[in-house]
């Protein structure tokens, strides 16, 4: 990588395994599980603005990486926001075919924000997972957000064309039927590994999950936009759809941001992604790269064991981030681990080092 935030230049030779990133605060430890961020989704995990990942002495940022399937994959921001995306000499490739290719699921502090906050992260961790095992979902999806624009559009609208109105909704409803119905299949998987996970990281708690699909689906959606035409052109949005189903997770009757410490609801989200990323693994045979940023704070000692244990037996690619290396760096078992310190933007292997001390 070249000219991304505070790091000049880097080239690293990593682990399939665990990598560790060990550095104080601003050393540039996110800024690599950035990196790799961008090279699967196209954008920052961090910000929405591209003039900020590149240097200010720099025209443009570069990431640049070699898969283990064999392909090679690239992005390149520029100050201006432009963006080159290249796989082997593709530089056509859609985004959809980065995540396909690089799936990966990030930890990061605004974690604990998907038990509290707004459906959206809860129902993007759902899609996340239908996405790489429905082929067509993706299509689908789009399809029906295209459809929901055109209506919220016309909801705000001086003159409401009911003829119009008529078209979207019905084109809506038939999307939707099997959006749900690739959600639902899912989620009854999903839910069968999630009480395990939650056995596995928090055995004391009776924690539930639920899925809310956002809409009757017993009656035609069609009908339910018909009826709500009125309340939703004074709110100036579509109020039931697919696009406001969520997961919903309690501790008994009660939402776990009040039953839970944030030592325990990190865990929760843990037993949330980590299931899916199980989920995948076990009967999909995809295998997503693990972005852990300062996965140890809010956990003590024997949780952040838990979960390192879970991570390591799943066999996959990690990139987590410390402040001090003894944080993270003997919970792996017989895993092996690259281990970089970073300082200043400079990124350095120490992992022979440390094995010999």
């Amino acid at each position: 990588m070249t000219g991304l935030r505070n790091i000049t230049k880097a080239s690293l030779p990593l682990s399939p395994h665990i990598n560790l990133l060990f550095g104080e605060n601003g050393s540039g430890k996110t800024t690599v599980l950035e990196a790799i961020y961008l090279l699967s989704l196209g954008r920052s995990f961090r910000t929405q603005r591209s003039r900020r990942l590149v240097q200010d002495e720099k025209e443009s940022a570069t990431v640049f990486a070699k898969l283990s399937c064999g392909k090679t994959i690239g992005i390149q921001k520029t100050h201006s926001g432009d963006s080159i995306t290249q796989m082997d000499r593709d530089r056509s490739v859609r985004r959809g075919d980065l995540a396909k290719i690089l799936p990966l699921q990030l930890f990061d502090p605004s974690t604990l924000e998907m038990l509290s906050g707004s459906s959206e992260p809860r129902r993007h961790l759902l899609d996340w997972g239908v996405f790489h095992v429905e082929h067509d979902f993706l299509l689908l999806w789009q399809q029906y957000r295209h459809a929901l624009l055109q209506r919220n559009s016309l909801l705000k609208s001086a003159k409401i064309s009911s003829i119009e109105l008529d078209y979207w909704e019905a084109s809506m409803a038939s999307l939707a039927q099997p959006l749900t119905e690739h959600r639902r299949v899912f989620f009854e998987k999903w839910k069968l590994f999630f009480d395990q996970a939650v056995h596995r990281l928090l055995p004391d708690e009776k924690i539930s999950m639920h899925l809310s699909l956002g809409w009757d689906d017993a009656t035609n959606l069609a009908d339910l936009l018909r009826d709500s035409r009125e309340k939703d052109s004074e709110r100036g949005f579509t109020q039931i759809g697919p696009q406001r189903a969520d997961v919903r997770v309690r501790v008994g009757s009660l939402p776990c941001e009040e039953r839970l410490s944030r030592g325990q609801q990190k865990l929760a989200v843990c037993a949330m992604k980590l299931s899916v990323i199980e989920l995948l693994i076990d009967q999909y045979e995809v295998r997503p790269v693990l972005l852990l940023d300062d996965i140890a704070s809010e956990l003590d000692g024997m949780a952040r064991q838990r979960v390192c244990d879970w991570i390591a037996s799943l066999g996959v690619q990690v990139f987590a981030t410390a402040i001090e290396l003894n944080q993270l760096s003997s919970l792996w078992g017989n895993v092996p681990v690259h281990r970089f310190h970073v300082e200043h933007g400079d990124i350095t292997n120490v992992t022979e080092a440390v094995e010999r001390a």
